[in-house]
């Protein structure tokens, strides 16, 4: 094994075990939040500031997320700061970092109100049915949240510059034109102010779908292999991805709130409150959430990695360039530090794309058939 495997190796093994512990440690958190009798003093504490039920609601949750922030923040310094520098691969300061971690604390608490007033506006005008309008209701803010992504949220942590008619835009523009797919914005990201990382994505829905190319990809990266990269995430388009894994992500919110609904009778039992709509209750209704998060996660995985294994073979039928793909894995494997043999655990528990050696030995059985 080669020191630049070694590192990878040694990598990859701690941000798995971060992966692997962080969902019990928030399963763990929220027991102990409510079997503790924080949550109920939250509860009280809020009223006695409000009168108003929902402005109630409110306070419990700033309060809720404060304590949920700082019961996070050190493995999220470990995991987003320490191990990044530990290895080389982060470009930020402790400031920057820091200011990032503020931005994504208020947008979540802003995501997380609208969340928490609505579940218990519908708990309390819809005792029987609310559980499918907050189902409904979730995953009409994930369209739309969706849809606001690349051009509300995105910038505020990202700078943009849209990919014009220099050699590699028309070269890019080309070949969507070739392979019949409408023409999508493209644009370059500033992803080496944070991170030595190369990536790019394509992400919105509607008249806000574009695909992001990392400026560390184009920089280090032959046009061949950018190519590639694009045609995989033009391919995702042609196929109607974006609509697949929301079309997943639905029938899983459904499933969610159908489950929380069904144990709500033993989860009052269990606490001896009246109702489910109690705000005591809260945390239970999160630990409900988060227990089938664990277990729904594998199944998700594998179904983006299927979908992910179909754009990178019809990646490879728009481009015919199955060395600049299998160049392009090896370059951005050992790039990103990624373990290209995980274990078929961790791949079906964590991986969301396909192992490098895997797309690697696609792309050469292309080669040798095409």
């Amino acid at each position: 094994m080669t020191e630049g495997e070694n590192k990878a190796k040694r990598y990859a093994a701690i941000k798995n075990r971060l992966a692997l512990i962080e969902p019990l440690y928030v399963l763990f958190f929220l027991a102990a939040l409510q079997t503790s009798g924080v949550s109920r003093n939250i509860k009280f504490f809020s009223f006695n500031i409000s009168s108003n039920f929902y402005g109630a609601v409110i306070i419990y949750a700033i309060l809720f997320s404060l304590i949920y922030y700082a019961a996070m923040f050190c493995l999220n310094l470990y995991r987003g700061f320490i191990v990044e520098h530990n290895f080389g691969l982060s470009n930020q300061t402790m400031s920057d970092w820091l200011k990032e971690e503020v931005k994504k604390g208020i947008l979540s608490l802003i995501m997380f109100i609208i969340f928490i007033e609505f579940l218990y506006l519908f708990m309390f005008n819809s005792p029987e049915f609310w559980w499918i309008f907050m189902a409904m209701g979730s995953i009409l803010f994930t369209i739309i949240l969706a849809k606001i992504f690349p051009i509300l949220i995105l910038p505020l942590f990202f700078k943009f510059e849209k990919i014009g008619d220099n050699e590699l835009g028309k070269k890019l523009t080309q070949l969507a034109a070739r392979c019949g797919i409408k023409i999508l914005d493209i644009f370059k990201v500033q992803l080496s102010a944070k991170t030595k990382k190369a990536n790019a994505a394509l992400v919105g829905i509607g008249k806000t779908r574009r695909v992001l190319l990392g400026d560390t990809l184009i920089k280090d990266y032959s046009s061949d292999e950018i190519e590639v990269v694009l045609a995989h995430e033009l391919a995702h388009h042609k196929l109607g991805h974006m609509w697949k894994l929301l079309s997943f992500s639905a029938l899983s919110t459904v499933a969610v709130f159908f489950f929380v609904n069904l144990l709500s009778t033993r989860i009052t039992g269990i606490l001896n409150v009246e109702a489910i709509e109690d705000l005591t209750a809260f945390p239970s209704i999160l630990f409900i959430i988060s227990l089938f998060g664990v277990f729904l996660n594998p199944l998700q995985n594998t179904f983006s990695r299927r979908l992910e294994s179909a754009a990178d073979m019809l990646s490879l039928k728009m481009t015919r360039l199955p060395d600049a793909f299998i160049s392009c894995m090896d370059k951005l494997s050992k790039q990103n530090l990624s373990d290209p043999n995980p274990s078929k655990f961790i791949e079906t528990v964590l991986y969301d794309h396909p192992p490098v050696s895997r797309r690697i030995k696609m792309a050469e059985e292309f080669k040798n058939i095409k």
